[in-house]
């Protein structure tokens, strides 16, 4: 046998491993990116119905919801 052969045999569970831990975390970290350009989004069209009629009510709530979730994204 070859020796990579070898090597590939004895630690095939942890190649797979490796490999799914990792389709995993980029998978993951592609989601949480695009629900945040969501909520950011959300935030500035809120914020923007808001500069333009300051009485919308339903304006304020969704930018007092949205608030809260971006503000815990950004932070450090």
């Amino acid at each position: 046998m070859i020796k990579s052969e070898r090597f590939f045999k004895r630690n095939k569970k942890y190649i797979f491993s490796a490999v799914a831990l990792i389709v995993l975390g980029v998978s993951g970290y592609t989601i949480d990116t695009l629900m945040t350009e969501q909520r950011l989004k959300a935030s500035n069209e809120a914020y923007t119905m808001l500069l333009k009629d300051a009485n919308n009510t339903s304006a304020q709530e969704t930018l007092k919801q949205k608030k809260s979730e971006v503000v815990h994204d950004v932070s450090f």
